[in-house]
């Protein structure tokens, strides 16, 4: 392989930059929607690589230096995220994200590059899935809200149906059960339960998933709207000693979405003790379920406080399985100024059927929780088996700071009513406002380095032969564009 202008199979670092960007912006852009209450946090953030050794070594080691002199200024407040991408001192690239009820707007600058814009979208079609491809960012802030008005409302016609009990029923993690509350209903009054109770939660629900994609919610609204109970419904709800809940038992035949199924859920939690839910979800007829488990402990010794446990995740589906599994041991201890934690978080991913692939994640915070914000570090490994396939560390460090400076847009572009092709155009504008930089920094290796690099980068994409995106007009090969070499001759 070689450099030169003519090109059999162009390697487009542009939709490779579109995938970084939009890993960025995301993670920046999460932090919006828990910081209502702090007034804004600002902060910098930084990534080393340890090890990835499916990249050449000089690859690698080239990767490692670029990194080296690159930083995040972040600022997340309510309504607002920004981010600027500093290299060696030098402003790379200026993102600032707004929200505003429906609407959506992000404003990019790329200097020498991309003149300030400004992409308008809204909640159901944001300006970054537009642009970078990125999913819509889930606002789960909602769901705690909405949890109390939705037991309410499921309670409310199971009054008539509740019988007291003694018992001393014993949720691991989670402590014994006194006495119980138990609900019996056959599947002709459940059901009318469920639709007199439905048009109440569906608004319940609705509100609070506002925040989440529309998939997502339309997903919810389907399975409210085929869900209906094909046998008995069994509900028990478990209280302490003082009568307050500790958790509760439900069992029923269910039907969603056409599919019967058999429901088993117990769940509790108390925050002396620990957390506890054991869901599973069996075809009523063949193979497929659906199980999930978590088992949490919480306790506390000489101002320590530990969280020890494991969760599992497994889906049976025609014949293919897939399991999430993995422990949770995380401890804060009391620092000066506030606590410090640490500890592990692994994650087993196992899939069999059609495809077969073990992945081992490890994670392991070493935070200080302060009083006015947060500092430290998260290291990332993953394996495959013995092997180790990544290994990196992200810095971080945020605290109360005010927004930066408003950057007045000098064009905008406005998503929400633009053809298909038109935002296309937009989303190769924005994707190759970085291709000066990275042809930059890519010129400044030497060319044994560069082309090991560029060929690194675009190995996974020529396997899947999706090198074939159309560049804008006046956009064409140059010196950092690596193609086959076609002479067969010495």
């Amino acid at each position: 392989m070689h450099e030169k202008q003519r090109t059999n199979r162009l390697i487009d670092k542009r939709r490779r930059w579109r995938a970084v960007l939009a890993g960025f912006l995301a993670g920046v852009f999460l932090l919006s929607p828990v910081l209502a209450e702090t007034g804004g946090l600002a902060g910098e953030a930084s990534l080393e690589i340890a090890a990835w050794p499916d990249l050449a070594q000089e690859s690698f080691l080239a990767m490692q230096e670029w990194l080296s002199g690159l930083s995040l200024k972040l600022y997340a407040g309510e309504g607002r995220s920004a981010f600027t991408l500093l290299d060696s001192g030098r402003e790379v690239l200026r993102a600032d994200s707004r929200q505003a009820g429906g609407e959506h707007s992000l404003l990019l600058t790329v200097p020498g590059a991309l003149a300030p814009t400004e992409y308008l979208g809204t909640l159901d079609a944001q300006p970054l899935e537009t642009l970078f491809g990125a999913p819509a960012l889930p606002d789960f802030t909602g769901i705690p809200e909405a949890l109390p008005g939705l037991t309410q409302a499921l309670l409310e016609g199971l009054k008539p149906f509740e019988v007291s009990q003694a018992t001393r029923t014993t949720i691991k993690r989670v402590g014994r059960a006194e006495s119980r509350l138990n609900h019996a209903l056959s599947a002709d009054e459940a059901n009318a339960w469920w639709q007199a109770a439905l048009p109440n939660v569906r608004v319940i629900v609705q509100e609070g998933m506002a925040g989440l994609p529309r998939a997502w919610r339309e997903k919810a609204d389907q399975a409210l709207s085929t869900f209906r109970f094909t046998g008995k419904l069994t509900l028990r709800r478990l209280l302490d000693e003082a009568e307050g809940d500790l958790g509760f038992q439900v069992t029923a035949g269910i039907e969603v979405f056409g599919e019967a199924r058999k429901l088993d859920l117990t769940a509790g939690y108390r925050a002396e003790t620990g957390l506890y839910i054991s869901f599973k979800l069996p075809a009523a007829r063949g193979r497929d379920k659906l199980e999930a488990l978590v088992s949490l402990a919480f306790t506390q010794k000489e101002d320590v406080s530990h969280i020890k446990g494991d969760y599992s995740l497994s889906e049976v589906l025609e014949g293919d399985k897939r399991v999430l599994s993995g422990k949770i041991d995380l401890a804060r201890t009391p620092e000066p100024g506030g606590g410090r934690l640490t500890g592990t978080l692994t994650v087993l991913a196992r899939y069999a059927g059609s495809v077969t692939l073990k992945r081992d994640h490890l994670l392991k915070p070493d935070v200080m929780l302060l009083a006015d914000g947060i500092a430290g570090t998260l290291n990332w490994t993953e394996a495959e088996g013995k092997t180790a396939l990544r290994d990196l560390t992200l810095s971080l460090r945020l605290s109360p700071g005010a927004a930066p400076e408003e950057t007045a847009p000098q064009a905008r572009v406005d998503l929400r009513e633009a053809p298909q092709a038109a935002r296309e155009h937009a989303a190769r504008q924005a994707a190759e406002a970085l291709v000066p930089y990275l042809q930059e920094r890519t010129l400044q290796m030497p060319q044994d380095t560069r082309l090991l690099v560029l060929h690194d980068w675009g190995r996974v994409r020529r396997a899947l032969m999706e090198s074939s995106t159309q560049l804008l007009p006046g956009s064409g090969p140059g010196a950092y564009t690596v193609t086959e070499d076609t002479d067969t001759l010495p």
